[in-house]
């Protein structure tokens, strides 16, 4: 292992993956492993975001239920990005490669990137608070079946597809507003 984990994870002849964990069946291209540790670095920002809230709701004795699982705030920003970026879809899966270099932007609270994904879940979480909301009040809610409900995220997206009317999304890249 003197070669540091560049080379443990270098599937090339020269590399000590094959000899470490045997003859990869796939290999996964760079720009796809970026692109999903990017995601992952994402959604990590989102999940410190639910987490935080999720302790004010409780010191405060708030309640956000359509909070209460992060996979459904993981779908709701991705969701957001997805609008944002409308048909630029190649762009946002650039901007989410940069993400898989987390010390170019974690460690820094003022990080366009940092405040983008604040936003985004603030606008997630009152969207998917407002879904919730109004799936509670038919009268064969259940709480746990909403949560498993196909339909659950249908709903999530009606809501988030309202927001443009009220409030625009150029600004809400990951790497700062759109250029003209």
């Amino acid at each position: 292992m003197s070669g540091g984990t560049r080379y443990l994870f270098d599937v090339s002849a020269k590399g000590g993956y094959t000899r470490v964990f045997g003859e990869p069946i796939s290999q996964m291209k760079d720009d796809e492993f970026r692109l999903l540790a990017g995601t992952y670095f994402l959604c990590d920002e989102a999940h410190a975001h639910w987490r935080e809230r999720r302790e004010i709701d409780n010191e405060e004795g708030k309640n956000s239920p359509g909070l209460e699982r992060r996979w459904v705030v993981y779908y709701a920003v991705g969701e957001l990005l997805r609008m944002v970026y409308g048909k630029e879809r190649a762009e946002l899966d650039a901007d989410l490669r940069k993400l898989s270099k987390p010390n170019t932007w974690q460690d820094d609270p003022t990080h366009t990137v940092k405040k983008t994904v604040g936003e985004l879940f603030k606008l997630a979480g009152t969207a998917l608070n407002k879904a919730y909301n109004q799936a509670a009040k038919q009268q064969d809610f259940r709480h746990r079946n909403w949560f498993r409900s196909p339909d659950t995220l249908s709903e999530i997206k009606a809501e988030l597809d309202v927001i443009p009317e009220y409030r625009g999304l150029d600004d809400l890249t990951l790497f700062g507003p759109k250029k003209a």
